[in-house]
């Protein structure tokens, strides 16, 4: 994993990143990121209000750039405020590590508040938490609800509208409508 381009950064790389321009260490990037944050006294998080990325206007994210390069704020956060994280780590490929919120908040670099995961992880969290986009509907497609006599939880978490369900099978079997139960 560690040799993949773009997977990890050594410590002495980042720091040749971050210190051939800037000459910033640990202690200055640290001073430099609480200049470029809101502090929410309810929920505690470190609210970036630096650059953010334009990728996506449903999550945006802080990102700050260094020799050309963009990195997630929240990436160079818990490097600069965790003395044991060694290396910046980048959130690239299907196998990395990202840095996940436990706050849900995209724009939070509160160290605190960040958790190095696999994406599988921030996924199930999210649901675990009911953050999911999915957990806020109410009914299927076709307008049936979802509740607890028409809902089919499928591992534990993926909800099954139970009326479409057995439309499908009897679509499957040749079943027409002259001969279902009542």
């Amino acid at each position: 994993m560690a040799g993949r381009r773009g997977l990890r950064i050594s410590f002495r790389i980042a720091d040749n990143v971050m210190g051939r321009k800037y000459n910033l260490s640990r202690e200055e990037m640290r001073d430099y990121l609480l200049t470029k944050v809101q502090i929410d006294p309810v929920t505690g998080c470190w609210n970036w209000v630096g650059k953010k990325n334009t990728t996506s206007s449903a999550y945006r994210y802080g990102v700050l750039r260094f020799h050309s390069r963009q990195y997630m704020a929240t990436a160079i956060s818990f490097w600069a405020f965790n003395d044991d994280q060694e290396e910046i780590i980048t959130g690239h490929g299907g196998d990395s590590i990202y840095h996940c919120h436990k706050c849900d908040n995209t724009l939070c670099i509160n160290p605190d508040h960040i958790f190095l995961g696999t994406q599988e992880d921030n996924c199930r969290d999210s649901a675990k938490k009911r953050r999911h986009w999915a957990h806020s509907r109410t009914a299927c497609k076709y307008g049936h609800p979802f509740d607890e006599k028409n809902t089919f939880l499928r591992y534990g978490h993926y909800r099954i509208c139970i009326a479409c369900k057995r439309q499908r099978q009897r679509t499957r079997m040749g079943v027409t409508p002259d001969r279902y139960r009542v």
